[in-house]
């Protein structure tokens, strides 16, 4: 996977989140999930600017992004809208966290020109906070579903 290859691949997931979390930041009603909607937006504000500066090209949501969006978008404010949006963050940083240590992985680790080694250190980072925040939004989908530990 080259590095534009993984730049393309995160910036949907990227974007998704993003949108999600400006929604959650006003309506969730869990103090934790509005807490994580609030971490999600400043981060992925900046990992969504990174990628612009990389010259990623922010495509249209797909419709199985713009159906989830939707879904949490028309969802009433409480306990529902706070599990659906935990839910969709789970499902996106599972999928980020793959798509990044499949890069790192794939990547090669000699020779590599400045621009392809600036982004494993970005990927590196950044899949420091996507395995966090899985393990935060495990922990919070089983909390607001009730389920114990």
């Amino acid at each position: 996977m080259t590095e534009k290859d993984f730049n393309i691949s995160i910036i949907k997931p990227v974007q998704f989140s993003l949108a999600t979390s400006k929604i959650a930041v006003e309506n969730a009603t869990d103090a934790r999930a509005k807490e994580f909607a609030g971490f999600e937006l400043a981060e992925t504000t900046v990992l969504l600017s990174v990628l612009k500066d990389l010259e990623t090209i922010l495509p249209e949501m797909d419709e199985t992004a713009r159906t989830a969006f939707n879904e949490i978008e028309s969802q009433e404010v409480g306990a529902e809208f706070d599990r659906l949006y935990i839910k969709a963050q789970l499902q996106t940083h599972r999928l980020l966290r793959d798509l990044t240590e499949e890069y790192i992985k794939q990547a090669p680790g000699d020779h590599l020109i400045v621009d392809e080694l600036q982004t494993r250190h970005i990927a590196a980072l950044a899949l420091v906070m996507f395995k966090e925040h899985v393990a935060i939004t495990e922990r919070l989908s089983k909390e607001l579903s009730g389920e114990s530990e």
